[in-house]
């Protein structure tokens, strides 16, 4: 069997339609869908995807734990184009992350190579201990999210020695997102006339109001529990597209997809056939191999931008980000087999999709399709980007 391409005809990022002719993009993941579903519990604060598979996963084996590890995988994260969540394991035997005088450092352009995400895969919390050399994290550039981790070796000596700069220090223009950030003591007392900490503006930030524009975050500057902590870059919205958090962009529901510029949401959805009309049936060799060509096809449009996009090969103008939604991780079941359904029928099956959806009353007229706009311009809200698009995928004999 073979699977066909169709993309939302209210889709005007047209030059996609050729995507399925490059080569597969490799991507294991260990972590199973029920583990992901944990983490996407126990770390709610830090607003994880729905799908694990929307996600480049990096583990780190409780028996391979060290500073040297986290850095490679934060190495590896800083060059692939999918958001990164990097998992570690710990056990009774391994749950020390030991730092010899040097910070764990984040550098990542989240525009061309999303988001990161360090979490600890295990009711016990990960101890990062700074051995009273270094700070903890300094964060360069990136979206970071990090969540289980307990980092020890802040003394008061130290902390006046580095300015009260935090054991997890962001530079740059970032937003606070989320901060759960407890401090607690340690043997050490604190010094008779310790200096006042809110007068110190934000060179240091003690987590009480998250949304802040901040130009240098420090986590408080002694031992702490990070139960959730996030950042965000500022982004510049590109040619039109307006703020998802205010609504819909200045082009109308009908320009979710004007521009392959930005950051763009793409929905994809698998349909399946059931009942007396189903013929075909998706294997999960089959879904696999599909997602893996649609990962390459985009990510070789985005290769392509980053080479001949002038501005951006100049050091300005928006870069371009593509942010895979598997729809629900599994084909969507319809009542009708697709590929034996005319082109011009097709609001047969994409019609029942989005009436699933709380989307009725689709239909190739100007009313009908402004129901698809209401879809993707939700998917772009939603999922805070520039631009959105769906992608319809049947299968053919």
């Amino acid at each position: 069997m073979q699977a066909t391409l169709k993309i939302s005809h209210c889709v005007r990022l047209c030059l996609i339609a050729g995507l399925l002719a490059f080569l597969p993009f490799a991507n294991t993941n260990a972590l199973t869908p029920e583990e992901f579903d944990v983490l996407r519990t126990q770390y709610a604060e830090l607003n994880l995807a729905e799908n694990v598979t929307n996600y480049n996963v990096i583990e780190i084996p409780a028996e391979q734990l060290s500073a040297e590890a986290l850095q490679a995988a934060l190495k590896t994260a800083a060059q692939t184009l999918e958001d990164d969540l990097i998992v570690i394991r710990t056990d009774s035997n391994n749950g020390t992350l030991l730092l010899n005088g040097n910070p764990i450092t984040i550098d990542i352009d989240p525009e061309r190579f999303g988001s990161v995400t360090i979490v600890t895969a295990s009711n016990t919390p990960l101890i990062v201990d700074t051995q009273e050399l270094s700070r903890a994290f300094c964060i360069d550039s990136g979206d970071v999210a990090m969540g289980g981790m307990k980092i020890y070796g802040m003394t008061w000596d130290f902390a006046v020695d580095y300015d009260y700069d935090g054991l997890v220090t962001v530079w740059g223009d970032s937003v606070l997102t989320t901060c759960d950030v407890q401090t607690f003591a340690t043997e050490q007392p604190e010094p008779e006339n310790p200096i006042d900490l809110s007068s110190l503006g934000n060179d240091v930030v003690p987590c009480e109001e998250p949304g802040a524009e901040v130009g240098h975050i420090g986590i408080m500057p002694m031992n702490a529990n990070i139960t959730s902590f996030a950042v965000e870059e500022p982004r510049s919205r590109p040619y039109g597209a307006t703020d998802p958090r205010v609504g819909s962009n200045g082009l109308g529901y009908s320009g979710n997809s004007a521009y392959m510029i930005g950051n763009v949401h793409v929905t994809l959805v698998l349909m399946e056939s059931t009942g007396a009309a189903s013929e075909l049936d998706w294997s999960s060799e089959q879904i696999q191999k599909v997602r893996q060509e649609v990962r390459a096809g985009l990510d070789w449009w985005q290769d392509m931008f980053y080479k001949t996009c002038e501005e951006v090969k100049a050091g300005s103008g928006p870069g371009l980000k593509f942010h895979i939604d598997y729809w629900e991780n599994k084909p969507f079941e319809t009542s009708y087999e697709p590929i034996r359904i005319l082109s011009q029928n097709d609001s047969r099956w994409v019609g029942e999709f989005l009436e699933k959806q709380g989307y009725p009353g689709y239909d190739r007229t100007m009313r009908g399709t402004a129901v698809f706009h209401q879809f993707n311009d939700d998917q772009r809200c939603n999922n805070k980007t520039d631009w959105a698009f769906t992608i319809f995928i049947r299968l053919v004999p």
